[in-house]
This record gives structure tokens, C-alpha cells and sequence, in this order.
């Protein structure tokens, strides 16, 4: 479990969390997919939720 925190305007969240999924998902080419989860929120409750 890793995680990583952003702080991005709300207007660009969207698009960072596509973009920084993508290029985690694909860092190494490997035998088993990488998958990526994002979420927003204001806290880490409701990025979690």
C-alpha cells in the first residue's frame, strides 16, 4: 500500500489524477498489471470515502 497526496486547484483534480494514474500504471512493464485508485476530497476521510 502506497500512497501519495496532491495538493491541485479543484479545477484540475480531475485531469492530475488521470494523468499521475496513468503514468504509475505504466512505470514498468511487468507480468502483472499495476492498478491505480484515486480520490478527491477536501480531507482524507472524504478522498476515502
Amino acid at each position: 500500500h502506497d500512497e501519495l497526496v496532491f495538493e491541485v486547484e479543484d479545477k484540475r483534480a480531475e485531469a492530475v489524477a488521470k494523468e499521475v494514474a496513468e503514468k504509475m500504471e505504466s512505470v514498468a512493464e511487468l507480468k502483472v498489471p499495476l492498478r491505480v485508485n484515486t480520490g478527491r476530497g477536501k480531507d482524507w476521510l472524504s478522498a476515502h470515502s
